[in-house]
């Protein structure tokens, strides 16, 4: 009894251990004001960049990418967070896709160009966040780019920013550089509410307009057509931006997880495998045969009434190109799945049959294009098409390589051969090289893509245009010389129409307005 009352008493008198509190957002001031200024600089660079529809991303795209490059890495080292500083060569693709938007004019890959740049930027941070292998797995890989760009951080970033303001407000015996930081923030959070409330005053009272007027010289002249609903949206994208901005930055402090590749626990039975991959291929086999037999033979089978062979090459050539797409992600899929089956030989003869279907169906991609292409002409799709076709050959090799060599690292190699595609093909279908391509295909076969010069070129064609109108002798078709004609009165008409925007100026558009 007496044991028990000494054992309670000394478990009184013990003193707590003490555990700092992690605070959910704890900053330093320094780097809390740091922060802010910087969210609040990429904020206001990105709504002027890409708020108003009317702005296109040229220009703009390659200023918000030049301020992200350097300004991501310059924070991360001021939170110790910046452990690899050769995920700087990130940069490259991110600058070269934003400069092929600054030279050419709007095109079928300037909007993808900016989403392209959203996860090239998330695969930036991650790599020079981590000395880890950025490709440590396919699911690793997309769950650190997926987390990395979540819109839960605009919620990080509000509490951040009271944080911040609590933090410095909070400061005893506060020096000259900690009054400084404190103003700072108070013209950071009062300037949106002072143009946002002199703008309402402005429009709202016409005293007070004359007066400031008079006082300030006409300063404020911009503001008498100002359009209040346009600068309220611009409002909300600067404030959601910058929270997004501080809390996409912050993150990189607080996560400090990493992520690390797991062998594939679960496999698949290898008779599901072989009756499924049989089925499969037994399936193409079918396909295969049917398909040669209309295009490379005379008369065996014939087309449906009614169709060129130029329309049958278009009407079933996209879905072909799913197929194989589907196909290349099933030989991904297995090549992951069955690293722990027992006696798997069988299965990869299977996989390298379903890998000869699908090279047979890029084939016959191809010869589809070439006739379509014979008969109509090149389009910006037609020929980033037929970069994608050169695109899957090279992965189709990789996988088949992949299903002997099992040390290949096929993800990792895919991914780089998509990416280089994706940047050249920025090049290759642009408008200039497929308005040269169609000039080319007229001087060698004589054929002309009326539909094409007449409705569908771009602004940045029109000093080719030009020239080959000039080429083109009087006594030659006229119908000819009446589609380029059309084609460049449209495109002068549209370019009269334009609005201009330092935002939208491309290199080749100025080029031909000269």
């Amino acid at each position: 009894m007496n044991n028990s009352i000494d054992n309670q008493s000394d478990v009184l008198n013990q003193k707590p251990i003490y555990k700092p509190e992690q605070k959910k957002y704890d900053i330093s001031p320094t780097n809390g004001t740091t922060l802010l200024v910087v969210s609040v600089l990429l904020g206001f660079i990105f709504t002027i960049c890409f708020s108003d529809p009317s702005i296109f991303p040229n220009l703009s795209l390659l200023v918000f990418t030049i301020f992200t490059v350097v300004f991501v890495p310059y924070i991360f080292r001021k939170f110790h967070c910046l452990q690899n500083s050769k995920g700087l060569i990130w940069a490259i693709p991110m600058l070269f896709l934003a400069t092929c938007n600054l030279i050419f004019s709007i095109n079928a890959f300037t909007y993808l160009n900016c989403l392209a740049e959203l996860g090239l930027l998330a695969i930036y941070s991650n790599a020079l966040l981590s000395n880890k292998p950025l490709f440590s797995g396919f699911t690793v890989f997309f769950k650190r780019t997926f987390s990395t760009l979540l819109p839960d951080k605009i919620g990080v970033g509000m509490f951040l920013l009271f944080n911040i303001i609590k933090t410095n407000s909070e400061q005893g015996h506060s020096t000259k550089v900690n009054h400084f930081k404190k103003i700072l923030i108070g013209v950071v959070l009062s300037l949106p509410f002072l143009i946002i409330i002199t703008t309402l005053l402005f429009n709202g009272d016409l005293v007070f307009r004359e007066l400031i007027n008079h006082s300030f010289s006409g300063f404020f002249d911009y503001f008498k057509g100002f359009d209040l609903g346009k600068f309220y949206f611009r409002t909300i994208v600067f404030f959601i931006s910058t929270f997004y901005i501080m809390g996409y930055l912050y993150h990189s402090k607080v996560n400090k997880k990493e992520y690390t590749s797991r062998e594939m626990k679960t496999g698949i039975d290898r008779t599901i495998s072989i009756t499924f991959l049989t089925m499969l291929n037994a399936l193409f086999l079918v396909f295969c045969v049917i398909q040669f037999t209309y295009l490379f033979t005379d008369g065996v089978l014939t087309l449906p009434a009614d169709f060129t062979y130029a329309e049958y090459a278009r009407k079933g050539f996209f879905e072909l190109l799913f197929v194989s797409c589907i196909n290349f992600a099933v030989v991904i899929a297995f090549l992951n799945f069955m690293k722990r089956m027992d006696n798997k030989s069988l299965v990869k003869k299977m996989l390298f049959a379903l890998c000869v279907f699908t090279g047979l169906l890029i084939s016959s991609s191809f010869y589809r294009m070439f006739m379509y292409v014979d008969s109509y002409g090149f389009t910006i799709l037609r020929v980033a098409v037929l970069t994608f076709l050169i695109m899957e050959c090279i992965l189709i090799a990789m996988a088949t390589i992949s299903i002997f060599k099992e040390n290949l690292q096929l993800f990792k190699s895919s991914f780089y051969v998509s990416l280089c595609f994706y940047l050249l093909v920025n090049i290759l279908a642009s408008e200039p090289t497929v308005t040269w391509l169609n000039i080319e295909r007229f001087h060698q076969t004589g054929k002309f893509s009326n539909q094409y010069f007449a409705e569908e070129t771009l602004v940045d064609s029109l000093g080719m245009m030009r020239e080959f109108y000039q080429e083109v002798p009087n006594d030659e078709d006229a119908e000819i010389k009446d589609n380029l004609s059309k084609g460049i009165n449209r495109i002068e008409s549209n370019l009269n129409n334009e609005q201009s925007h330092w935002q939208n100026y491309s290199i080749i558009k100025e080029l031909n307005t000269k």
